[in-house]
């Protein structure tokens, strides 16, 4: 996916052109950014509180990392108001970020690349697998989905178990189940397709 309009990756390409960013929390407002400096940092985090208006916290992480949340991009924004789930991502570059997620159907997925397109995003397909080698159950992909939407994953909780379960009208205990279930044959998944 291309864009030009991150201030973070921007500063982070300016600065330092061989550090890693990830996007840890994507929104259609704002989105955290996790970057790992190959170079000292403070350059780059005085650059990045310049930019208040934009890039709206940075924080230290560690020895060589900054998290630092800012205003999202249109690929951010995309992506957080569409129905995948974003699995993994990475800045390839200035301009390209490379997203591997999951979609609930290869029709799907073409409706959001047409999206893509017609938002300038110019996707790119790099390679696709089959759901049927990750064996989701439909009820497996729509409770980890919804999970997902209504961020349950997300480092500060912004829904418990409990109101996911009530939403979806299911116990705590199933859903519980569910998750388990799921999650396992995606970490497995994972593994086996990654190491």
């Amino acid at each position: 996916m291309s864009r030009t309009d991150c201030w973070v990756t921007n500063v982070v390409n300016q600065k330092d052109p061989k550090a890693e960013v990830k996007r840890l929390k994507i929104g259609p407002e704002l989105t955290m950014h996790k970057i790992t400096c190959t170079i000292d940092r403070e350059n780059m985090i005085s650059k990045m509180r310049e930019l208040r208006g934009v890039i709206t916290k940075v924080t230290r992480e560690g020895k060589k990392s900054i998290w630092a949340e800012g205003v999202s991009c249109t690929a951010c924004k995309f992506v957080a108001n569409s129905d995948m789930a974003v699995l993994s991502n990475k800045a390839a570059d200035r301009e390209h970020i490379l997203y591997r997620v999951l979609v609930s159907s290869k029709r799907k997925l073409d409706v959001i690349l047409k999206d893509m397109e017609k938002n300038d995003l110019e996707p790119r397909l790099i390679s696709l697998e089959e759901g049927s080698k990750l064996t989701l159950t439909d009820r497996e992909r729509e409770i980890l989905l919804i999970s997902l939407k209504k961020g349950y994953f997300e480092p500060d909780r912004q829904t418990s178990m409990k109101e996911v379960a009530e939403g979806l009208g299911v116990s705590t205990s199933s859903l519980r189940d569910v998750l388990r279930r799921g999650l396992k044959k995606i970490v497995k998944n994972y593994f086996d397709n990654n190491l």
